[in-house]
């Protein structure tokens, strides 16, 4: 799961063109603290698609969902057991 939120973190310093990647941890509010607008989650999620090498069903998007690093992966790349 490390290196998805890995993945996920450069994704989103390369996209927005951050100069300081420490802004962004696994827990920080990515829409609240202005990191990414609702626009880029539209980019977001065909990124999220092509690490899961699936799309996203409309089920699996729930309030919250995009929060931060850790809510993505808890929703898009959790292991079911």
């Amino acid at each position: 799961m490390q290196m998805i939120k890995a993945q996920l973190k450069d994704w989103i310093v390369d996209k927005k063109k951050l100069q300081d990647a420490t802004v962004v941890a696994d827990d920080t509010a990515l829409i609240e603290q202005k990191i990414l607008k609702s626009i880029d989650i539209m980019d977001l999620i065909m990124f999220i698609e092509f690490l899961r090498e699936r799309p996203l069903h409309v089920s699996e998007l729930k309030p919250g969902a995009f929060h931060s690093i850790d809510t993505i992966a808890d929703n898009f790349f959790a292991v079911s057991s």
